[in-house]
């Protein structure tokens, strides 16, 4: 009986096995959350670049159009590549899942260092701009040290983008759901104080 037990502890036939079965999960989960944050940092990094970009394109016109104002959105919708811009239901129904809102905010007499006021805004899905007339209340960190400048001078104005991205993957989704990335960019005109929209 004794000789029986000691071949039974010592048996290492089924060990692989056995070890492979506790490893397999573990090295799933590595694996499938290596893929699925490489996807979300590069969706993040394409939300960043989306904003810079569109603000760029704007603040090089002295003017903005409707036209002009499209072709910003599809330009800078493209950078999301190869993330998709927009969801279609089962119902056949389409749903943005990225807006860019491109603002105009001009100089505050009541409250020239800390906001600015809100002279034309647009939005890539047609609701949620800002209205026109609204204050603007900068950022901490874009406000320069000690006020010692205004952030826009009198007779001035900045360009802001806004975007939001509704990030969602096939393998997270049945997991973590959807969540929202965001950014936003300011830059000054380079041609004209202020643009004007047309």
């Amino acid at each position: 009986m004794l000789n029986r037990l000691r071949t039974i502890w010592t048996h290492q036939g089924g060990l692989a096995a056995v070890e492979f079965a506790f490893i397999l999960p573990v090295m799933l989960v590595l694996f499938f959350g290596i893929v699925e944050t490489s996807m979300a940092l590069g969706a993040k990094a394409s939300v960043t670049s989306i904003a810079a970009t569109a603000a760029d394109l704007v603040a090089q016109e002295s003017t903005v159009s409707d036209a002009d104002e499209q072709n910003v959105f599809s330009a800078a919708s493209a950078i999301l590549y190869p993330h998709p811009a927009s969801s279609t239901d089962s119902k056949g129904v389409t749903t943005s899942l990225l807006k860019i809102v491109i603002s105009s905010i001009v100089y505050d007499k009541d409250n020239p260092t800390t906001s600015g006021k809100v002279a034309w805004s647009d939005s890539s899905t047609g609701s949620g701009a800002r209205t026109v007339g609204s204050r603007y209340t900068y950022p901490a960190d874009a406000i320069n040290p000690g006020n010692t400048a205004n952030l826009v001078d009198e007779g001035g104005s900045i360009i802001l983008v806004e975007v939001t991205y509704n990030y969602s993957s096939p393998t997270a989704q049945t997991v973590a759901g959807s969540w929202t990335m965001s950014s936003s960019f300011i830059t000054r005109p380079r041609q004209v104080a202020q643009i004007a929209r047309s």
